[in-house]
């Protein structure tokens, strides 16, 4: 095994782990994924009570996500040379950065708006904000267009892992003439 192969497979295993602590903690802490529908101002004043829990899961969450485009670069490099490994590096790059972008709603923008929430004459404005961001950031591009990408991302490297796997077989000669074979 090699250098790079030992560092993708460390990557690996950082990435799963870190994923997993991370939701863990995010489900104990936020009820996350119920968080996603669960009313603003309820939403608000658990992240004001549980801030460093939250903060500690979306980071652990964040690393497994940034890992995904270094992951991508060094099972692309253990592939045949060829058309693919742009695409592939594209599709990891857009999956990670998808995530990360919802992960960072919840580490910088949900913060803020929460201590605006605590104040009476803010409370209305902040929490009509977290609910509209947490549609944008949180579900619609942290859920649904990261899971879409994950999932493209995931199809992509087994199939093209399948492909170089296969052996290649030389084609078949017809033992009838040419035209005969067409026919």
């Amino acid at each position: 095994m090699s250098t790079g192969q030992r560092a993708t497979a460390v990557m690996l295993l950082i990435c799963a782990v870190c994923g997993a602590v991370g939701l863990t903690e995010l489900r104990h802490a936020l009820d996350y994924p119920e968080v996603l529908s669960a009313p603003p101002a309820d939403t608000l004043a658990l992240v004001r009570e549980h801030w460093l829990a939250i903060g500690i899961g979306v980071v652990l969450a964040g690393v497994a996500a940034g890992l995904l485009l270094p992951i991508t670069v060094g099972i692309v490099r253990l592939l045949p040379r060829g058309p693919h490994r742009p695409l592939l590096t594209v599709l990891g790059a857009a999956t990670a950065g998808a995530h990360l972008t919802g992960l960072l709603f919840w580490l910088i923008t949900v913060p803020a708006l929460a201590r605006r929430a605590a104040v009476p004459t803010q409370a209305d404005h902040a929490t009509a904000v977290f609910d509209t961001a947490r549609t944008l950031f949180g579900v619609m591009i942290g859920e649904v267009l990261a899971c879409l990408l994950t999932a493209s991302w995931t199809v992509a490297l087994l199939t093209r892992a399948a492909r170089a796997a296969t052996p290649r077989r030389p084609p078949l000669r017809s033992a009838l003439p040419k035209p005969a074979a067409v026919a």
